[in-house]
């Protein structure tokens, strides 16, 4: 895991001071060594964390024996073993032991086709000289960023992180407002070309971009796949077997590494089936987890989590969580993120990250991606079934319908009301908004921009619990979790590894019927049949999701730096929320008004705008 930064300027003069500040801005992703090259209008920089070959045969940019290839590279490429062999029956010769040669090799090899063969997650530019052409590519699902700008004289200029591409572009330090809106009114962020920053645009997931003297040519790679009508999924029992093999085999190729692989645990069912894989294929090895814990009904998992310890012979860190400093906190964090932060875990899992670095801890494994894959969250539950009943009910309304809807109604929980009234109610979302005040607090020169129709992805999936997964996947969730996964544990130098996006595991779900994902027992039917036996069944049958839920609201609203985020002329001149509206008493006043989600939101967005923007 590493930093990358890089242009492309036809014009003859130099840009090495450029360079050499962007990689010095990524210091963080990589305290391990760094490095530049430059040759005839281009250069490539590095920073780099030492996870495979931690010799000097490691550093980067590394070129190819001839010096035809050159490649600077974030990420990793699980499957590098069985790729290096098949390479070297065609003949190609390594010189280290890493996954970068075998990118340089397989590009050889290969051309723009070898990231179809690459299993793992990664972003890099690998310049051709031959060809005078930059290759860049990002994983399927974009776990690894790369973020790109335009400048005078055809300058392309691209880095791991906006922050360094505009220590080589400051001009294009301007918020951009479509995705604002995206995000302060729907909570969307970052799921197709757009940044925070109107100048910049970020490489998508699953796609390729090459620089030549025919400009930016962009590619597609991969696809998610589509379900067959009446395609033959086999028994039940040869579906569990087939899942729980892949994850295992996810498990087994993520602990490739030259240095001490650790996991993070809570005691919920993604991370403790991890924990449990992992002990079952390396029972040997010694494993230390780290996890947040917290005080609070709600919040505490301790009884969970000290049974996934027991029962795994985890070597536990805990570290408790307070709201001491959030907002201070929340800022370093932001600088980070080069954005507002779009979930309350990015200061525990910061918290987290920081004690697994200081503890030696390069690696750690994590559970990210499996509600978005099998339907984990409560949305995909009861509210979505009441949904399709209500709407059947009130279209061709009979006694028997009506009964069951109220039926079902009187069995929510208070925790399912607000997912009902998302799903079942939507004509109520814009009339919940005015009442909290959240479109009214915004500038009319906001609310006016219109959304991207070209950041919306295409509908895949007739079915209605495959088209919601594959939008949580794609678009509405995942991609600003992994934004701020990789940004957080990275602003620790560490590498976070995730089983539940190996791609072949990925495919094979979203061919699955729905039943496999709900099912009479809950969600992510299949993950807890398939892990009987592996994970402790305390674990494997809970019927309740917590989440990775923290006080942050709490926290936020007892701090005593909010109301210095108040101030009247950096509001005005951002022009994103109406002074009157915010500002001074009233607006703290709006602010405890907030319900959780839409409070980190105002005061992330806050904070970037005044550590970011300036």
């Amino acid at each position: 895991m590493c930093g990358i930064a890089g242009y492309i300027r036809p014009s003859p003069e130099a840009a090495r001071p450029d360079l050499d500040r962007m990689v010095e801005t990524l210091s963080h992703r990589g305290p391990d060594g760094s490095g530049v090259y430059t040759a005839d209008g281009v250069g490539l920089g590095h920073r780099r964390l030492a996870v495979l070959d931690l010799t000097s045969a490691g550093h980067q940019p590394m070129a190819s024996a001839d010096g035809r290839l050159v490649v600077t590279y974030n990420g990793e490429i699980y499957n590098y073993l069985e790729l290096r062999a098949e390479l070297e029956a065609g003949g190609a010769v390594f010189r280290s032991h890493t996954d970068t040669e075998v990118i340089l090799a397989g590009y050889r090899a290969w051309g723009d086709a070898c990231v179809r063969r690459f299993n793992g997650m990664w972003a890099f530019a690998l310049w051709d000289d031959e060809r005078r052409r930059l290759f860049c590519a990002r994983d399927r699902f974009g776990a690894k960023p790369f973020v790109y700008g335009l400048g005078p004289g055809r300058l392309f200029v691209f880095a791991s992180e906006p922050k360094a591409v505009l220590a080589a572009l400051p001009e294009a330090r301007r918020p951009d407002f479509t995705t604002l809106k995206a995000f302060l009114v729907h909570g969307r962020m970052m799921g197709g070309t757009r940044t925070f920053y109107t100048g910049l645009r970020q490489l998508p997931a699953a796609h390729t971009l090459v620089v030549d003297q025919a400009g930016l040519t962009l590619a597609r790679y991969w696809q998610y796949p589509a379900i067959e009508s009446g395609a033959d999924h086999g028994s039940e029992a040869r579906r569990d077997e087939a899942f729980l093999a892949l994850l295992l085999d996810a498990v087994r190729l993520r602990n490739r590494s030259d240095v001490e692989v650790g996991t993070t645990v809570s005691g919920g069912l993604d991370s403790s089936v991890i924990a449990a894989a992992f002990r079952h294929q390396f029972p040997d090895l010694r494993h230390r987890s780290y996890s947040a814990t917290f005080r609070g009904a709600g919040y505490d998992e301790t009884a969970y989590l000290e049974a996934v310890v027991d029962a795994y012979q985890l070597s536990l860190t805990k570290v408790p969580q307070d709201g001491t400093g959030v907002v201070e906190s929340l800022a370093r964090l932001v600088h980070h993120l080069d954005s507002p932060a779009i979930s309350p875990a990015v200061v525990p899992m910061h918290r987290v990250m920081t004690a697994a670095r200081a503890d030696g801890i390069k690696v750690l494994f994590d559970g990210q991606g499996a509600d978005e894959l099998l339907g984990g969250y409560d949305s995909h539950f009861q509210p979505r079934a009441l949904h399709g009943l209500a709407r059947a009910a009130l279209a061709a309304p009979d006694p028997a319908r009506l009964r069951a809807l109220a039926q079902g109604l009187m069995g929510l929980s208070r925790r399912d009301l607000a997912p009902l009234a998302r799903y079942l109610l939507p004509a109520l979302h814009g009339p919940y908004r005015r009442l909290l005040g959240i479109d009214s607090a915004l500038t009319p020169e906001l609310r006016a921009v219109a959304s991207d129709p070209d950041e919306q992805p295409s509908r895949l999936y007739t079915d209605p619990l495959a088209h919601a997964l594959h939008q949580a996947h794609a678009y509405a969730i995942l991609p600003g979790l992994l934004h701020y996964g990789d940004a957080v544990s990275m602003a620790s130098s560490v590498e976070c590894r995730l089983p539940f996006l190996d791609y072949r595991l990925v495919e094979f779900c979203f061919r699955l019927p729905a039943s496999d994902k709900i099912g009479p027992d809950g969600t992510k039917a299949i993950l807890r049949r398939a892990s009987q036996g592996l994970l402790i069944d305390k674990v494997r049958c809970r019927r309740w999701k917590n989440g990775f839920n923290t006080p942050i609201r709490d926290w936020l609203l007892a701090d005593p730096q909010l109301p210095a985020l108040l101030g009247e002329e950096a509001v005005r001149r951002h022009r994103v929320f109406r002074p009157e509206a915010l500002c001074g008493r009233a607006g703290l006043a709006r602010l405890t008004t907030l319900p959780q989600t839409h409070l980190l939101r105002w005061v992330s967005t806050l904070l970037w705008l005044a550590v970011c923007i300036g």
